[in-house]
């Protein structure tokens, strides 16, 4: 039986079905995986995490400068026996040159996983050792990370997209079960009519979400769109400048906290569109599911998921000014056309984008690597 060893440095709760995904199929293929988990930074705050029978516990090391940080990741110990090794790809994983070395000396493979975010806008810097060029595999969080990857010369054959996603089939579940009666009361409780125009943000409130060009861009939209409201779902940083825009517009502008499960999906049910002006990550993926459709701007925050969002066919993406975003969401609100196309772009994205197509891809990357010529360059 083939072995492979993920090193992750840290999971969240959100992963945990896909790894148990991954897990299942690579069994099925005869293929044993383990994967290395430690705590988070003290810059995130997660909860506790279910423990797998695939989990290796370890207790990470932090390193902390000017709000950021390197992480070392006591892992040696656990590469002997297997075959592959994946490392996260990123430049604060200390760790990974020594594991990458200790591979080459053994005889195994070594992969990349990861988004390469730093070389869409601009290069990453230079850098006294890389291995994004070295490893036997590439696994790229999706098609814009395989460009990327590609760009610097890796052998696209070697690359795997893995089309990464969180669960969405247990909470399109919870979508499809939310009642109009449901609904109903949530509209009651905030006196939204049933011809009301509803947009939504739900994320974490911080300066790269762009919170002030949000509340400029609904003021100017409120002006043109009387039957307009508008819900905030989440917490954060600046979620007081929320809390304060809520006091002076109590009548149309709503802000509920941090929401989760069933009372999270209900405001995307009630909600026409989702607008995010600033940073688009795998919240798009819970767009397509809740047929919610994204109106964001061309900016430099975004993660590479904003690939997913092709422009008019399952969400909007404005020129980077006050006047063009306005003017894309008050299109979305009058051009019905237009709208009904977008959720018919997110049902058939939401059918694409899911945790057991991403583990397939995954395992079927693993395999071909597992079975490929290594790449014992230095």
């Amino acid at each position: 039986m083939k072995k492979v060893l993920i090193l992750h440095g840290f999971t969240t709760e959100y992963r945990i079905p896909f790894l148990k995904e991954l897990n299942r199929i690579l069994l099925e293929n005869n293929i044993s995986m383990k994967v290395v988990v430690g705590q988070p930074s003290k810059y995130e705050k997660y909860d506790k995490i279910e423990a797998c029978d695939f989990f290796i516990f370890v207790r990470n090391i932090y390193i902390y400068f000017n709000k950021s940080y390197l992480i070392w990741e006591p892992v040696l110990s656990y590469l002997k026996g297997n075959d592959l090794v994946i490392m996260r790809q990123a430049k604060r994983h200390l760790v990974n040159p020594f594991v990458y070395f200790s591979c080459i000396l053994s005889n195994k493979k070594t992969a990349l996983w990861g988004n390469m975010k730093s070389y869409i806008f601009k290069k990453a810097g230079n850098q006294i050792f890389s291995l994004n060029n070295k490893v036997d595999h590439w696994f790229a969080y999706n098609d814009l990370t395989k460009k990327i990857v590609e760009s610097i010369g890796f052998p696209s054959e070697k690359i795997t997209s893995v089309h990464n996603s969180i669960d969405t089939k247990s909470e399109r579940a919870i979508y499809n079960s939310i009642t109009d009666e449901e609904i109903g009361i949530l509209r009651a409780k905030y006196g939204i009519e049933t011809s009301d125009i509803v947009g939504l943000f739900c994320s974490r409130l911080y300066s790269d979400k762009r919170i002030d060009f949000l509340l400029h861009s609904i003021t100017k939209v409120k002006e043109d769109i009387p039957n307009f409201k508008f819900f905030v779902v989440g917490d954060g940083l600046e979620y007081n400048k929320i809390l304060e825009f809520s006091k002076m517009n109590q009548e149309w502008f709503f802000a509920v906290g941090a929401q989760y499960g069933r009372n999270k999906i209900k405001y995307f049910k009630l909600s026409n569109f989702q607008l995010i002006p600033g940073l688009v990550g795998l919240h798009i993926v819970d767009s397509f599911a809740f047929e919610c459709p994204i109106i964001t701007t061309i900016n430099t925050f975004h993660s590479v998921e904003i690939d997913y969002l092709k422009n008019g066919e399952n969400g909007v993406m404005s020129e980077d000014s006050l006047e063009e975003y306005v003017n894309s969401i008050i299109n979305v609100c009058k051009n019905k056309k237009l709208y009904e196309f977008l959720k018919v772009g997110c049902r058939e994205s939401a059918k694409l984008y899911t945790i057991e197509n991403m583990a397939q891809r995954f395992a079927n990357g693993i395999i071909s690597c597992l079975y490929e010529q290594p790449n014992n360059s230095l």
